[in-house]
């Protein structure tokens, strides 16, 4: 397979998994994200890394997750 192609491939994928992460946010507000991540068996950290990855992929889908990261921060605080 080509450079470019396994390039391009790679990237979509990463596309989709951060839609579908953030879907699943936005479906399920009250979840944590501890609970997000354990639902498609990555961590944390590589769930908020996907999240903000949303800024470059869909502006929209990325507002509405940030939107309810912060409700979490507010109600721990």
């Amino acid at each position: 397979m080509e450079r470019w192609a396994y390039e391009y491939f790679r990237r979509q994928a990463i596309e989709d998994r951060c839609k579908q992460e953030a879907q699943w946010l936005i479906d399920n507000p009250k979840d944590s994200i501890r609970k997000v991540a354990r639902e498609f068996c990555i961590s944390k950290s590589q769930l908020h890394r996907d999240l903000h990855e949303l800024r470059n992929i869909d502006d929209d889908l990325y507002v509405q997750c940030r939107n309810i990261l912060r409700r979490h921060k507010r109600r721990c605080l």
